[in-house]
């Protein structure tokens, strides 16, 4: 494959953006550059759920009940007791027994929880499933951080070739635009080429290059 200095803007107008990739790999073996392809992050192991269920009652320090209807008539009662009920509080010192009031007893939180636990062999599964991923998205970011640091320790090369493919592109699409006004200009000047071409030199400043590939084959651009 040529190099990039060694083809035509005709050429480079052709290249697929694929193909241009492909000049700067072929730019970086030149210069023995070692090729890196951006790694695949992988796909992680499912999480295990947890798989026992115990109720709690809010503010209740943290017993857990594997019977539902068990906390609830734990909770019930202390509802049912709330109005002889007292709490400690500290206001600086000493410390303060203050009784429930009204508004105390209806806010106090004694509403029944839901939470979920791992039993102690589903616990077991998922902390080997934790430890798997874990190895495996470590790795990941060790080739990814590697691949990082080669993108911008090679940037410049891809910079370099991008820069002269895509001056190429647009220079060609401002040309196949000046073939559109040089067909109306043709319509213009009653078909005289010589006078088309007139208009379009006074209107645009032209190399003879330039002008010879507007007067020439439709020009395809990406």
């Amino acid at each position: 494959m040529k190099t990039l200095q060694e083809m035509t803007d005709r050429q480079v107008l052709a290249l697929t953006d694929r193909e241009v990739d492909k000049l700067v790999n072929l730019r970086k073996a030149k210069d023995g550059i070692k090729l890196m392809v951006l790694p695949v992050e992988p796909d992680y192991e499912e999480k295990i759920e947890k798989d026992c269920t115990f109720y709690k009652i809010r503010n209740l320090n943290n017993f857990l009940f594997i019977d539902r209807a068990v906390a609830g008539e734990l909770a019930d009662g202390i509802k049912k007791h709330l109005k002889g009920a007292y709490y400690a509080r500290y206001s600086h010192n000493p410390q303060l027994i203050s009784k429930l009031d009204v508004y105390d007893q209806r806010e106090a939180e004694v509403t029944l929880e839901e939470e979920k636990f791992y039993s102690p062999a589903v616990m077991q599964e998922a902390g080997a499933i934790n430890k798997r991923n874990s190895s495996a998205r470590e790795a990941y970011e060790k080739l990814k951080s590697e691949y990082d640091k080669y993108v911008e320790d090679t940037q410049w090369i891809i910079d370099e070739i991008w820069d002269k493919v895509l001056e190429v592109r647009r220079k060609y699409q401002t040309l196949a635009a000046l073939q559109i006004d040089y067909k109306e200009y043709l319509v213009l000047a009653d078909g005289d080429e010589k006078i088309a071409t007139a208009f379009l030199k006074k209107a645009n400043p032209l190399s003879d290059e330039e002008l010879k590939v507007v007067k020439g084959k439709k020009i395809v651009t990406k």
